[in-house]
C-alpha cells in the first residue's frame, strides 16, 4: 500500500513516526501527467482533496487522508 511504503521511506531516513498520526503528505512530480496520475491514485480511495492551488506554475493540492 502507498502509505505503508511512504512510512517505510521515512523510517529508512532516520525520521522516527512512531506515535505520530499521519493526515497529509506532500509528494513532486515530474509534470501534469504525473500530478494528475498521483491525485487519482490518492482520491478517493485515501481521502479527499482539502485544496488546490497553483505555485511557482506548478499545481499543488492538500490531499486530506482518511
Amino acid at each position: 500500500m502507498f502509505i505503508d511504503t511512504l512510512v517505510s521511506q521515512v523510517k529508512s531516513a532516520g525520521v522516527d513516526v512512531t506515535g505520530l498520526e499521519l493526515d497529509h503528505i506532500c509528494v513532486r512530480v515530474e509534470d501534469q501527467a504525473g500530478y494528475e496520475a498521483m491525485c487519482s491514485s490518492l482520491v478517493p480511495a485515501l481521502g479527499h482533496t482539502a485544496h488546490e492551488c497553483i505555485i511557482g506554475g506548478r499545481m499543488i493540492s492538500t490531499i486530506k487522508l482518511h
